[in-house]
């Protein structure tokens, strides 16, 4: 392939695991930069060349921009795929790729000043006229001043990170004490995950949906609008179900859609991009535009047939993203659930360790995008997401009860999941009948979910005991539950 031959992955989990499967398909060598204490888990074995770029510590690793540069020149490499998160939409980090002559796999540089910052993407949108919630940004990065603007927009008040994203860099504030709380687990939270410290505020609209459009500018600027997406179903502002497409009126998702065209139609913006709403009683506001993939992109990969990797490779190398006469349509209904380490019954506290076994699903319509196999470790240094499970079928109906069976299928030992919460959401008849909002599991499931039966099929329990060696499993797990009962 004329221009890249190999690529450099800064990224880690199921994200660079996704990224090195797409570049090995398209015939192309791959490095994986990854940190000290990442040598377990499913990208480093798919990996054909890996670079250490420094400690376990994230900042002295994965956003490090120096040590990712340095270390995909020391391999050899011709560009370099962020993935999402750490240094994703970071301008700077594009910006010396660009000096060093490899191609970074996104944006340019100046457009991921004008969108990754999401204060200056506020800005942009406010000049198009297209509707944003009140807020504030400013040099004055200090707590006295926080508190005194926040008394000037109201309360309740969202604390961001300009660079943010995953919902990291963000918390909600009732009242005043919560604002002095709270800024300081921001700035601290921000310090591991994104090279930009810089805070501002938003005004909190409550109850509301999170919808968000999904765009792709090729390398000739043809605008793509790859529909829209579901992603109310949020816990502690953190996406836990997302789905495509939302069930918003045609109206104003061709509302939606048109401010996504007159946003890019005049910027030099070129790759995958995603513009998130809020919306209520029949009006949206704009909240950001994420300048890279989003964690949620497999959804509208199953709906449209896309692969948006691919996309962004071929973008990156001036080359068209997809067949010129081909007509995207949307078919049938996608939902994805997050499999994290966190335990669901003790209020989703973390819940590292090592995973004796994985058992996936597999079948027409299932789609697992998986950062971690078996013996491998959960750090509770970074996010907590084990796995992507994917679905897809002809309606929402039968998408929702084929991703209750494909749960059902999902067998972890080693760390506890959050596998059981997920399917009491699918059963909840809030989420069968499309009421979701983004403050439905903070005020359904305050503490999490109570213990419930063993909700695994006992056939599912052999194949895993049959997977360990005699000396190697100490107790049936399916037995001893029995003989508690």
């Amino acid at each position: 392939m004329s221009g890249i031959k190999k690529v450099a992955v800064a990224a880690r989990g199921e994200i660079a695991k996704r990224i090195l499967s797409t570049c090995h398909q398209m015939g192309l060598d791959t490095v994986l930069l990854y940190a000290s204490g990442d040598e377990k888990n499913e990208a480093f074995r798919w990996a054909r060349e890996r670079v250490c770029i420094g400690p376990e510590d994230p900042r002295k690793s994965y956003l490090n921009i120096q040590a990712n540069v340095e270390g995909a020149l020391s391999a050899g490499v011709h560009a370099i795929h962020p993935g999402y998160g750490f240094l994703s939409e970071s301008a700077d980090f594009a910006k010396q790729c660009e000096k060093k002559g490899l191609i970074f796999i996104g944006p340019s540089s100046s457009a991921l000043a004008l969108f990754g910052n999401k204060i200056s993407a506020r800005s942009i949108c406010e000049k198009k006229g297209i509707p944003v919630l009140p807020g504030w940004s400013g040099s004055s990065q200090n707590l006295q001043t926080y508190v005194r603007q926040t008394e000037r927009i109201g309360y309740p008040v969202m604390i961001k990170a300009a660079d943010g994203g995953g919902g990291r860099g963000l918390r909600l504030a009732h009242n005043e004490k919560d604002m002095k709380n709270l800024i300081p687990q921001v700035k601290s939270e921000i310090q591991t995950s994104f090279s930009n410290q810089e805070i501002f505020l938003e005004k909190y609209l409550e109850s509301a949906r999170h919808i968000e459009i999904q765009v792709f500018v090729s390398a000739d600027g043809e605008i793509y609008i790859f529909g829209d997406r579901d992603c109310s179903l949020q816990r502690r502002h953190q996406k836990i179900i997302e789905e495509a497409p939302s069930h918003l009126p045609e109206d104003i998702k061709k509302r939606m859609k048109e401010a996504a065209l007159s946003l890019l139609s005049d910027l030099n913006y070129k790759g995958a991009g995603t513009l998130e709403f809020l919306f209520k009683e029949e009006e949206f506001f704009f909240l950001e535009m994420n300048t890279r993939l989003q964690v949620e992109h497999t959804v509208t990969e199953m709906i449209f047939g896309v692969d948006l990797v691919r996309a962004q490779i071929l973008t990156a190398l001036g080359q068209p993203a997809f067949l010129a006469d081909r007509v995207f349509t949307p078919l049938g209904h996608s939902i994805q659930c997050r499999i994290c380490a966190e335990d669901p019954f003790r209020q989703f506290l973390p819940a590292g360790g090592n995973l004796l076994s994985c058992l996936w699903p597999d079948g027409p319509g299932k789609r697992v995008d998986r950062g971690f196999g078996q013996g491998d470790p959960i750090s509770s240094l970074y996010d907590s997401l084990i796995a992507k499970l994917v679905v897809w079928d002809i309606s929402r109906s039968r998408a929702i009860e084929k991703m209750k069976t494909a749960l059902e299928e999902t067998i972890i030992f080693g760390c506890t999941v959050n596998i059981p919460f997920l399917r009491h959401i699918l059963c909840h008849p809030d989420f069968i009948e499309n009421r979701v909002t983004v403050d439905f599991v903070e005020k359904s499931f305050p503490k999490g979910i109570a213990p419930s039966p063993f909700p695994f099929n006992p056939d599912f329990m052999n194949r895993v005991l049959n997977s360990f060696k005699p000396s190697g499993f100490a107790f049936n797990p399916w037995r001893d539950f029995k003989d508690k009962e």
